[in-house]
């Protein structure tokens, strides 16, 4: 028989990371399979934006292509998240390429971190409670609105 063409091809697999620190510490540049449990902590009303935490770190998920499609709630554990990572006004965000399916387990209680407004940034994308701090003047809260907030130092 006759030899046959030889042919090449770059192929990228996902890289597994564990948990979000992990993945945080990852390069803009790669492909991803978040593998560890995240809480889910808030989702914007659209369902483009939904922050998941878990032990380690938190992070954004931005869903602007609606690769997503399973409905998830607030305390609902996700896994095995496909991604990429990009940063958006200072911030990591993960972006998923396909969807991860129906939670690993649901009803989860949320409860916020509590850190002081020194620590503050070592929180990104991480439901906390910031304690001890003051908004100056009377305020009725709109969403995606900045505030400035005091703790007397």
């Amino acid at each position: 028989m006759d030899a046959s063409s030889v042919a090449t091809g770059i192929y990228t697999f996902p890289t597994e990371v564990a948990n979000v620190a992990a993945l945080r510490a990852a390069s803009t540049s790669g492909f991803y399979k978040l593998t560890g449990e995240t809480l889910l902590t808030f989702q914007s009303v659209a369902g483009k934006a939904k922050y998941i935490q878990d032990a380690t770190a938190g992070i954004v998920i931005y869903d602007g292509s609606s690769k997503i499609t399973t409905t998830y709630n607030i305390g609902d554990k996700i896994s095995n998240i496909y991604c990429t990572l990009s940063m958006y006004n200072g911030m990591l965000e993960l972006i998923p390429f396909a969807d991860p399916g129906v939670a690993s387990s649901t009803g989860n209680t949320v409860t916020p971190r509590v850190v002081t407004l020194a620590n503050l940034t070592n929180y990104e994308g991480q439901l906390v409670t910031v304690k001890n701090v003051s908004i100056p003047g009377t305020i009725n809260f709109a969403a995606t609105t900045s505030y400035t907030i005091n703790d007397g130092t």
